[in-house]
């Protein structure tokens, strides 16, 4: 009777360890976004989500900007493309690998034939997989 008591006492100690249900990061797709951007974000968001796995474990620690595209002004035809925008909140204790990210504005930028993710910046690219990134233009393909 003892270690069934043992073992239920250690059961709800772990239970309330948990962080509870995880957050879900939201798009809000901007109106004034060419209907082939936005198309774009909808086929590649979900690639996105799975090439950085550390936007889901941290996304109570950062928030949705904006997305923005520039095909119109782009200097060729290889920097054509969308970046979905998010700043990692003001905390300083989030930091990932050995970078500080606390206040980043962190871009995740999709080429745009959407076969290639880009993060600009190491602290940022070290959120996206959750371990140090040394790199400060990191490429993926998804």
């Amino acid at each position: 009777m003892k270690n069934y008591l043992s073992a239920f006492v250690f059961s709800v100690l772990l239970a309330g360890c948990s962080d509870g249900p995880k957050q879900e990061l939201n798009l809000t797709i901007p109106s004034n976004l060419s209907a082939e951007a936005k198309s774009l974000v909808d086929a590649s968001w979900p690639k996105v989500r799975a090439a950085c796995p550390g936007l889901s474990v941290y996304a109570s620690k950062i928030d949705f900007q904006t997305i923005e595209e520039n095909f119109s002004y782009a200097s060729s035809k290889e920097a054509e493309r969308v970046s979905i925008v998010f700043k990692v909140k003001d905390n300083p204790s989030v930091v990932f690998g050995k970078y500080v990210a606390n206040g980043h504005n962190c871009s995740f930028e999709v080429s745009r034939d959407g076969s290639q993710l880009s993060v600009p910046k190491s602290a940022c690219a070290s959120l996206c997989e959750d371990k140090t990134i040394d790199t400060s233009e990191y490429k993926k393909a998804i």
